[in-house]
């Protein structure tokens, strides 16, 4: 049985990845409560159901490990909490498991993302990484709002590269801690910089999570 303090992993995939973090955490509160799952609420003039995602999830990307921290009030199996709220949610979104936490926000060290192109270059791509003398570099927009150049290099831990079809797909795994922060979108841009008009789409799905240490994030 749940109960307290639990982590649930959940997908993210098709068009609800248009939606952004705060509507996602709307979209999670919200099913809670049509599936007549209790949480703990925050204290206030304006008490709502506790809700933390580990990682915020940039608009228009997909997810297969998303996990969001609650409270519950009321002990729940795993498979009842499943079933329920997949029965609450809209299309897009599923919850895949739930269990008491491990790791803390503070241990998130790195994450691995499928980043897909429409185009079958994998080989100048794989030939541009390799390069470790050429710097990967692009402009980052600080929260101070000032601009900067960064070399994505510096957040790329590993990556592998797999043609399929027409398209080339690059599994990369960037830190999210500190000041090595990369997103995968300044991946693609520092790429498509480098090697330009060689694609025109590009997707990308969050794939794992894993610790400072190397673990998975759970």
């Amino acid at each position: 049985m749940l109960s307290g303090a639990i982590r649930i992993l959940f997908s993210k995939q098709g068009r609800i990845k248009f939606i952004s973090h705060l509507d996602t955490c709307r979209v999670l509160r919200g099913a809670f409560v049509r599936a007549g799952i209790k949480l703990r609420y925050s204290e206030g003039f304006n008490p709502h159901p506790r809700l933390t995602l580990a990682l915020p999830l940039s608009l228009g990307h997909e997810s297969i490990c998303e996990m969001a921290d609650v409270i519950l009030e009321q002990p729940i199996s795993e498979s009842d909490l499943v079933a329920q709220m997949n029965a609450a949610l809209p299309e897009g979104i599923a919850v895949i498991s739930a269990a008491s936490a491990i790791a803390k926000y503070g241990q998130l060290g790195s994450a691995k993302y499928k980043i897909t192109f429409d185009c079958p270059e994998h080989t100048k791509i794989s030939i541009l990484l390799l390069n470790t003398a050429a710097s990967l570099c692009v402009d980052k927009t600080t929260k101070s709002g000032k601009t900067k150049s960064v070399d994505v290099r510096a957040g790329l831990k590993s990556w592998e590269i797999s043609s399929q079809q027409d398209s080339t797909i690059l599994t990369a795994t960037l830190s999210v801690a500190g000041e090595s922060y990369t997103s995968p979108d300044l991946l693609v841009t520092a790429l498509s910089n480098a090697l330009p008009n060689e694609w025109n789409h590009h997707s990308i799905c969050r794939q794992e999570i894993y610790t400072s240490t190397g673990e998975v994030f759970r």
